[in-house]
């Protein structure tokens, strides 16, 4: 019997706004919104069945480092589960879910929109309420997209974030019903659904006003210290003219953190002021891509 291979990919995620609210303590009492999107720096999986043990292998190749924010450890969990049934991964909302409670066996702490934006990719606003997930395909006009992967810079700081830990402490304050960290999820959860309208409509302007104001709940549930990685490229972005503005992805305390640029020149500056700023900073290139799971003939 000669060795089978099936390679597959799945795309990673940028979160605009609602992340957090995807996790359990929430969605059991409110409805969590997010609205994410998948670009195209994809994860590679090649599973080999064989005659001999080990019969069954597989190996990943990863154009982002693990705990970049940009849910890539999901996205792998996803991309390992649909290389074992490529039959079945056409369902990619029960793909999304056995991804998800294949973390939950492993004793993970998250929530599940990075599982079901690698699942489905593409724009998607994503309700989570009391067990349950509906995904709204979000198509913005193509103009717009264009535009936005124009000025928009997505840097990796360097420095991993530690989700699992994060997760932990917000999630027990959640569960305990921590009033100030509960009103963060309702105002974060609200940003999502109006961000939603805005991107079907193309109105930048709307747009980067409210992410300003995600990042006020954002900052409050996962504060970053000042001499860390995202403080450093927040404040070499504040010091470049034309910097509209920024966001952390994913939990938070580390990872990546993107930036909107005003004019394609002040996105330009802004990516030589962080490169040349010797805290290690790396600008990940990208487009959006409306692909999530899919098997490579």
């Amino acid at each position: 019997m000669e060795n089978v291979k099936v390679v597959a990919k799945v795309p990673v995620r940028i979160d605009f706004a609602g992340g957090w609210t995807d996790i359990r303590p929430y969605t059991l009492k409110k409805q969590g919104w997010v609205l994410n999107a998948t670009i195209d720096r994809f994860i590679v999986g090649t599973l080999t069945r064989k005659s001999t043990p080990p019969y069954i292998s597989v190996a990943y190749s990863s154009p982002v480092p693990t705990g970049s924010g940009l849910g890539t450890s999901s996205a792998m969990n996803v991309l390992y589960l649909g290389l074992l049934n490529p039959d079945k991964a056409h369902n990619r909302a029960n793909l999304a879910e056995t991804a998800y409670q294949f973390e939950t066996l492993l004793g993970i702490k998250g929530g599940k929109q990075d599982q079901y934006a690698a699942a489905f990719g593409g724009f998607n606003l994503m309700r989570f309420y009391r067990g349950t997930v509906e995904v709204e395909r979000i198509t913005p006009p193509a103009a717009f997209v264009r535009e936005l992967e124009s000025k928009i810079t997505l840097c990796y700081t360097g420095e991993s974030r530690l989700s699992s830990e994060v997760h932990s402490r917000v999630w027990d304050g959640i569960t305990s019903g921590h009033v100030g960290l509960t009103q963060c999820f309702d105002e974060m959860a609200r940003i999502a659904r109006r961000m939603a309208f805005l991107f079907k409509h193309g109105d930048m302007d709307g747009i980067v006003e409210l992410l300003i104001a995600h990042n006020f709940s954002q900052n409050e549930v996962s504060p970053f210290g000042e001499d860390s990685g995202i403080q450093k490229a927040g404040r070499i972005a504040d010091l470049v003219h034309g910097t509209l503005c920024g966001k952390v992805c994913g939990a938070g305390g580390g990872g990546c953190v993107f930036f909107i640029s005003k004019t394609v020149r002040d996105r330009n500056a802004l990516r030589d002021g962080l490169l040349k700023s010797n805290n290690g900073f790396q600008i990940i290139p990208f487009h959006f891509t409306e692909k999530g799971f899919h098997i490579v003939d």
